[in-house]
C-alpha cells in the first residue's frame, strides 16, 4: 500500500518560494515492512504530520533533506521509530550534510550498522518479502 502523507490539501506557507516546503511524503507498506520516504520536507511539515497523527511509524526512514538540520527533529525520529535509516548525500558536499546533530540522533535510534549514507555506501537497495528486510549496497 502506498499512502501520500504530504503535502496537505493546502500548500504550506513559503512553498512557492521554496519547493522543499511542499515535499511529497510517502509511506510504502508491503506486508509487515514499511518505508517512510520524506523528500526534502522541513521540520514544520514533520510537526504537521505528528499533529494529525499521520501513520509515520516505519521500519525504514529515508532521511529528509540529506540529513540537514532543518528536518529530522528528535520527536519525529522517535515517532517514526525506524530500525534502518538512509541518507542520500553527496561526498564532501558544500552544505556539510548530514548535520552532526541529525547524524547523532539517527545513530542513537538505529545504530551504526543500520545507518546508510550514499556518500559512503553508494546505492542502497532494500529487498523485502513483506516479512524480512535485506539491505544491499554498492560498497
Amino acid at each position: 500500500m502506498l499512502e501520500v502523507l504530504a503535502p496537505y490539501e493546502k500548500l504550506p506557507a513559503g512553498a512557492s518560494s521554496d519547493p522543499n516546503r511542499a515535499s511529497v511524503v510517502l509511506r510504502l507498506t508491503y506486508g509487515h515492512v514499511s518505508f517512510l520516504l520524506t523528500g526534502d520536507m522541513f521540520a514544520e511539515a514533520e510537526g504537521g504530520l505528528l499533529a494529525t497523527n499521520a501513520p509515520v511509524q516505519s521500519d525504514v526512514l529515508k532521511v529528509a533533506h540529506h540529513g540537514s538540520r532543518t528536518s529530522s527533529s528528535d520527536g519525529f525520529i522517535e515517532r517514526v521509530g525506524p530500525a534502518v535509516a538512509v541518507i542520500s548525500v553527496g561526498e564532501n558536499n558544500r552544505h556539510g550534510h548530514p548535520h552532526e546533530e541529525i547524524w547523532r540522533a539517527l545513530l542513537e535510534q538505529v545504530g551504526e550498522q543500520n545507518l546508510f549514507l550514499t556518500s559512503e555506501r553508494g546505492d542502497v537497495e532494500f529487498v523485502t518479502d513483506g516479512s524480512r528486510l535485506e539491505v544491499k549496497t554498492d560498497r
